[in-house]
């Protein structure tokens, strides 16, 4: 499911549980999952125009996550 989402072009976070007492030092070990949240995460509306921009000055825009 998490990869099918992150084709759609989605974030995907995945969420779980635990009951603590205190610090642990293995925290992560144990946890109950509940699912995945999925949210979208669009470009900025100023990303377009800066694009065009790159792409005038001979620049090769490239967009990293």
């Amino acid at each position: 499911q998490n990869a099918e989402l992150a084709r759609e072009g989605l974030r995907v976070l995945g969420i779980a549980y635990r009951r603590t007492q205190g610090e642990e030092a293995h925290w992560e070990q144990g946890m109950v999952f509940l699912g995945l949240a999925a949210m979208r995460d669009s470009a900025r509306a100023e990303a377009k125009q800066a694009i065009a921009t790159c792409r005038q000055a001979g620049i090769k825009p490239v967009m990293i996550t």
